[in-house]
């Protein structure tokens, strides 16, 4: 059995594993589960820095367009947020394949599922190490049995996934 640790580090410490590579999301809706990387980590930042360098004048101006910010922040969603996915579709219901541009398309199509995606990305509970061992072990136990559905965060892909 482990060592109980900290409350500060029960409340705060974080894996930087899953931070990187994403949490499973499952069910964000019906049948569709996305894996999401910690907003900011050390990949994100660093694509944001890089799509944003041509614009730095406009940045420190204020004069940077919403459609050009919007356009970098989904370059920064799609490359080092959104790591996965299953059971992606178009609007007529085809399947998605896993690449940077079908999750950009989604992102610029759908923008209330940028911002989902951008709030869960953001919610530091998600990428707690307590709060990933627990939702390995419920995973675990719930495997066995139906699933309630909703959305629940886990590190390894969900066990419906044919990756």
């Amino acid at each position: 059995m482990s060592k109980k640790k900290g409350k500060l580090f029960q409340q705060y410490e974080t894996d930087p594993v899953a931070e990187v590579e994403g949490i499973w999301v499952t069910d964000l809706v019906d049948g569709f589960d996305v894996k999401i990387a910690r907003w900011q980590n050390a990949k994100h930042r660093e694509v944001i820095r890089r799509v944003s360098k041509p614009y730095e004048q406009q940045l420190e101006r204020g004069t940077l367009s919403d459609k050009v910010g919007t356009e970098l922040m989904i370059q920064g969603i799609a490359t080092a947020i959104v790591t996965g996915w299953n059971g992606a579709e178009d609007a007529d219901g085809n399947p998605l394949e896993f690449t940077y541009e079908n999750v950009v398309q989604l992102l610029t199509d759908l923008p209330d599922l940028r911002e989902e995606i951008a709030k869960f990305a953001q919610t530091q509970d998600l990428y707690r190490v307590q709060s990933i061992e627990e939702a390995v072990k419920n995973s675990k136990r719930s495997s066995a049995g139906s699933s309630g559905g909703g959305t629940s965060p886990t590190q390894d892909a969900p066990s419906s996934s044919d990756e």
